[in-house]
């Protein structure tokens, strides 16, 4: 299996978000401030928060890359989660469940906005890749015919 570019790319900047997750949450249970709650319970969801705010950046990168609903939805799901946490100890549940509906609402339209008209040209096989049954049938008969004109590789004896 060959590993693209994007997908080391991807690979390192995962495992970059995790090392800066548990970097920033030891620091915080290790060094005495204040801020966002104190306690085993706290530190733990400041662990979830700072993944799911990493997270939610590179499924953002990759939904613009694909044009991708999916991604965009994870996206929005996970800065959801991020924002839920960073305003609960601020203003009441009800405030912060508000502010996580708009930033749901926002991504979908963006993700409506961006990704819709790629979906509707696969739904309607508009799409420049698609190709129906006969063509990737004449198209693998081609590739079939190149193979089996190619010449084989003469094999050498040692004996020569």
């Amino acid at each position: 299996m060959k590993i693209t570019k994007k997908q080391l790319y991807l690979s390192v900047f995962a495992i970059a978000i995790i090392v800066v997750s548990l970097t920033l949450t030891l620091v915080k249970a290790l060094v005495p401030l204040k801020f966002w709650g104190t306690g085993a319970l706290y530190e733990s969801l400041f662990f979830v928060f700072c993944l799911a705010l990493g997270f939610s950046i590179m499924c953002a990168f990759i939904a613009f890359d694909k044009k991708s609903p999916w991604y965009f939805f994870l996206s929005a799901t996970l800065i959801g989660v991020s924002v839920a946490y960073a305003v609960s100890f601020y203003v009441a549940w009800w405030i912060g469940a508000i502010v996580v509906l708009c930033i749901l609402a926002i991504v979908a339209i963006v993700s409506f906005i961006s990704a819709g008209s790629h979906t509707e040209s696969i739904a309607l096989n508009n799409s420049k890749e698609y190709k129906n049954y006969e063509q990737r049938k004449v198209e693998k008969q081609e590739q079939e015919e190149l193979e089996e004109q190619k010449e084989l590789p003469k094999i050498k004896s040692f004996k020569d």
